[in-house]
């Protein structure tokens, strides 16, 4: 039966009032995924992120205060509770990880000594859908603005002159940045590295771009710098090891 004009835009004002109602329960039911953590606001959006000490299970996503979207995370792969030293926002960032103009959201959701898992979330302005998982390196780092992700190691290579002169070595850390698509894949692209050398007491920065053939950091451009210079030249203070 064809239904009047004023009853058809009831129908509909009420079909929308009961989608919305819908929304808001879904995101109402985030409390279950645990209690609040954290909130990230990015892009005109709050990303408020449930769950326990062990991590994020569950992300709320709001705009002018209004619902978006519910994100369920999914289950864990790690039982070590966070703590101060593992940096902010349990293991939660937005940031535009496919480059395609769309904030995205990446969630940590499992731990060991030598890596990390990760899982995306991917936006296209409305919704947000689960990609592949990301089991990369310790230490990942995203959100710097252009997609790409981070890690930041130390090494020391020693080398033992005589037995008279005391044991001198490199101490150096190494930043690189690889790209992760929507597509699931994954290659260096650039990075950094800052080379102390003991003997001398002095540093070498260096940018480095990737080479495919070596699978190696290449240095383009290298400045030696003084202990005095490296806050001057914005780098973080790294030196000596310590007795």
């Amino acid at each position: 039966m064809r239904l009047p004009k004023r009853s058809a835009g009831r129908a509909l004002t009420a079909a929308a009032l009961a989608l919305a109602a819908v929304i808001a329960a879904a995101l109402c039911g985030c409390s279950s995924e645990g209690v609040p953590l954290c909130t990230v606001s990015r892009g005109g959006r709050e990303y408020e992120a449930y769950g326990t000490v062990y991590g994020v299970s569950g992300v709320k996503v709001t705009e002018d205060g209004s619902p978006v979207a519910m994100i369920r995370v999914g289950k864990r792969f790690s039982d070590e509770p966070y703590s101060d030293s593992d940096g902010l926002n349990y293991g939660m960032t937005v940031d535009d990880v496919d480059l395609d103009g769309y904030d995205d959201i990446v969630v940590q959701i499992g731990r060991s000594p030598g890596a990390e898992l990760y899982r995306f979330f991917f936006g296209n302005g409305l919704t947000y859908t689960a990609g592949t998982l990301f089991d990369g390196f310790k230490g990942a780092v995203f959100g710097r603005g252009d997609g790409l992700i981070g890690r930041t190691y130390e090494t020391t290579l020693w080398y033992i002159r005589s037995e008279t002169n005391p044991d001198v070595y490199e101490r150096v850390r190494t930043t690189e940045w690889w790209t992760r698509g929507r597509d699931g894949g994954f290659a260096p692209v650039s990075g950094e590295t800052l080379t102390y050398y003991s003997d001398q007491d002095i540093y070498c920065h260096a940018l480095c771009v990737y080479d495919a053939e070596t699978g190696e950091l290449v240095p383009e451009q290298e400045r030696w710098l003084t202990a005095d210079g490296l806050a001057a030249a914005g780098l973080e203070p790294f030196g000596p090891l310590s007795e």
